[in-house]
């Protein structure tokens, strides 16, 4: 979920979340050990501490303790009664540039199922250098079945299955959520300077690469918003998402 919180002078400030959906303000203050404190003054009341620096992003990690919310009966109250959430979080400062270490993923938006911010095919580059650079990689390698698993914080076990046909230009794909089939297609790819392209002509397109730290991807489709234009031409054209995860050939 995308979330952006503006902090006005004097103590003031707006929260917004999922494109404009949840939108309210509220009061902040920072005490003298450095804790900031933000109530909008009926539901809910956070107090966030920074403790370091995240590598990946650049953001400031913080911790937090909630309490309200509509989803607890904190009392608002900062005491020893075990009425809160303890939680922690990366905050990054609007306009600042995330650090595009080998580790760097674009952010997600879960709600709008597309990335929260995007990111340019030189940026892609920029993080496969940090992984120190592409591992050689023919057509002949990828000829196969190639399986990723991952799964979602709530539980949920998703599995893609790539076939990768001999003729070294056509291929299949099924995914499926929880053992249950949600997709399947046909695509096109190629192996081009140790790089990987898979596409769905107008639809949507992934370059890989093989680096000694795992596989970096970088995808664009047509159906975010707004839409990316499918062309890595464009180098610098912030419409695309980076991702790691690794395909294992069966």
């Amino acid at each position: 979920t995308n979330e952006e919180s503006t902090f006005n002078a004097g103590g003031t400030g707006t929260f917004t979340s999922d494109g404009g959906v949840n939108n309210y303000p509220f009061s902040w203050s920072i005490d003298g050990n450095g804790y900031l404190t933000i109530t909008d003054n009926a539901t809910f009341v956070d107090q966030l501490v920074a403790y370091g620096i995240d590598t990946a992003t650049g953001g400031v990690k913080v911790k937090a303790y909630t309490e309200g919310d509509n989803v607890y009966a904190g009392d608002g109250v900062f005491d020893a009664t075990a009425d809160g959430e303890i939680w922690e979080d990366i905050v990054i400062p609007a306009g600042a540039s995330a650090s595009l270490a080998c580790d760097y993923s674009t952010p997600w938006d879960d709600i709008n199922d597309q990335p929260a911010d995007f990111n340019s095919y030189d940026d892609f580059n920029t993080v496969v250098t940090a992984c120190g650079g592409v591992l050689a990689l023919t057509p002949t390698d990828m000829v196969g079945t190639w399986i990723d698993t991952w799964t979602e914080t709530n539980g949920d076990v998703f599995v893609a299955t790539m076939l990768f046909n001999a003729d070294q230009s056509t291929g299949t794909y099924t995914e499926t959520l929880n053992g249950v089939q949600t997709g399947s297609g046909s695509f096109v790819w190629s192996v081009v300077n140790n790089l990987l392209t898979v596409g769905m002509p107008g639809v949507f397109m992934e370059v890989t690469a093989v680096t000694a730290s795992g596989q970096v991807h970088y995808s664009e489709d047509s159906q975010w918003t707004p839409g990316s234009d499918l062309d890595i031409t464009n180098t610098t054209t912030l419409d695309g998402e980076i991702w790691h995860g690794d395909y294992v050939k069966q």
